[in-house]
């Protein structure tokens, strides 16, 4: 397995909010968690990520224990958080350069990048000047830049309309087998995650507590919905 959380458990002011006794991402997979508002998605991800060390358990990533320790996994939370003073070029360069590339190297990458991710000739633009889906395609990329073989991401698609919605869909799925990149993806759409994810899992209850959804393509979103 990739990556591996065990025995998290999450408090908050003497209440568990979170109690994950193991959950597993194998690589190259796309795995969706789902779950109503309040559950603890972000939370779990904020764990997974390092930004937030759980009261007891560990996270295991490569084999390395990695938790508490940001920055091992790329992690794309809800807003697409592109400098709007900095062009998309030197948005993009910014997770390299935290990795020690220099200047020239990190823009040469970027742009050997730009046409697979839908935004060639896009690199002088600010991100005031881009649509709605090229900003996540920007957001995408530099979470792509930071760690291509582990994203999280945290309701990716949600900003944006149905139908740029979907184009996005299909386009991340052809980046994603292309890169054999492996995702966890919150959504808070029972059809995005179908349409994405490999493995679903529910979220749910108090404290929060993740179910595998066995089989989802033989189950109505309603019955999904009634592990919730």
């Amino acid at each position: 397995m990739l990556l591996i959380a065990k025995d998290i458990i999450m408090r908050y002011r003497g209440d568990t909010i979170i109690d994950i006794p193991c959950f597993e991402v194998e690589k190259g997979r796309t795995t969706a968690i789902i779950g109503p508002s309040g559950v603890g998605k972000t939370t779990f991800f904020n764990i997974l990520s390092g930004l937030d060390s759980p009261d007891e358990g560990t996270v295991i990533y490569n084999g390395r224990d990695i938790t508490g320790k940001p920055g091992c996994v790329g992690y794309m939370q809800q807003k697409d958080l592109l400098l709007e003073h900095r062009r998309l070029l030197q948005n993009l360069c910014f997770p390299l350069t935290l990795k020690g590339y220099d200047k020239a190297d990190a823009e040469m990458l970027v742009k050997s990048c730009l046409e697979e991710f839908g935004l060639d000739g896009c690199e002088g633009l600010y991100p005031a000047q881009l649509s709605g889906g090229m900003r996540q395609r920007a957001a995408l990329l530099r979470t792509f830049l930071s760690n291509s073989e582990l994203m999280l991401l945290d309701e990716p698609f949600s900003a944006l309309d149905e139908i740029t919605r979907r184009k996005l869909h299909v386009w991340f799925k052809e980046v994603s087998e292309v890169h054999n990149i492996t995702t966890i993806l919150i959504t808070h759409s029972i059809s995005e995650a179908r349409a994405l994810a490999a493995d679903i899992y529910v979220l749910s209850g108090k404290p929060g507590r993740l179910k595998r959804v066995e089989n989802p393509e033989l189950l109505t979103d309603d019955e999904i919905l009634s592990m919730m």
